[in-house]
């Protein structure tokens, strides 16, 4: 079942090994974190500030349309509200709330009465 091409782990036994192979670890950790940082420098060297961005036309267009829509949905619920208003003025002048108006016959029912066990 075992593979034939494994190697055993092999433990340092003595403290000068660990302190090398640290060492070297480390080592190579920095040289990796170096080459990062000059990476970064560079990059940062070359960057000028970006050109300005430019609005699109169509985006100042769709601007455009959208506050005229705007606008034309605010007029039209100001006429809305002068209809109403108008409407009710009219239904008032007659004389008869308007409540009153829609129904031909006010119902009266009796009202329901609870009684409690004595």
């Amino acid at each position: 079942m075992a593979r034939k091409d494994r190697k055993p782990k092999q433990f340092l036994d003595s403290k000068d090994e660990a302190l090398r192979l640290a060492h070297s670890v480390a080592a190579t950790q920095e040289d990796i974190s170096k080459k990062k940082v000059e990476r970064h420098t560079q990059h940062e060297g070359t960057k000028a500030t970006p050109p300005p961005q430019k609005k699109s036309k169509s985006k100042d267009k769709l601007k455009q349309v959208k506050a005229a829509l705007a606008t034309e949905a605010a007029n039209a619920k100001r006429e809305k509200a002068k209809a109403r208003k108008q409407a009710k003025s009219t239904d008032n002048a007659s004389g008869q709330p308007r409540g009153e108006e829609m129904r031909a016959e006010p119902s009266i029912r009796p009202r329901k009465r609870v009684k409690f066990a004595d």
